[in-house]
């Protein structure tokens, strides 16, 4: 990201720059939001300035559109089921605490899925324990 005074380098835009140093603005990106009516009271903020500022700044913003936050990651099913049972390795699991992991998923998907991985055991229809799966046992 580019500094302000980088951007704002002529000597016009000087009132401007030491504003920003002021109010700890030092990059581009703390720029964003920013209002020019907050510096309206700044000595030598002039309302041609001001223009010449906001002109520059929506110039700048067009140039360098603000990127999209990058969508979160989604850990399948399977694996966030898979973590609490390891993290409660110690304790038989009911099948009602899992169901606030699946989404929406019901107990009986929940339960078709737990009977066909290899790192849970079943007690009953619903309660499960946690069984390393067959190659980490070894470890």
């Amino acid at each position: 990201m580019q500094l302000i005074e980088e951007v704002f380098a002529k000597e016009v835009y000087a009132p401007f720059v030491r504003y920003c140093q002021l109010h700890r603005l030092r990059e581009m990106e703390d720029l964003r939001g920013f209002s020019l009516a907050e510096a309206s009271g700044w000595p030598g903020m002039t309302p041609a300035l001001q223009k010449r500022v906001g002109l520059l700044l929506s110039t700048y913003w067009s140039r360098h559109p603000q990127a999209p936050a990058p969508a979160p990651q989604r850990i399948p099913l399977e694996d966030r089921v898979r973590a609490h049972f390891e993290e409660n390795a110690h304790r038989v699991i009911r099948l009602s605490e899992l169901t606030p992991l699946a989404g929406g998923l019901g107990q009986k998907e929940l339960a078709r899925m737990l009977e066909r991985v290899d790192w849970c055991g079943c007690l009953d229809k619903n309660s499960y324990f946690y069984t390393a799966a067959q190659g980490e046992r070894s470890r």
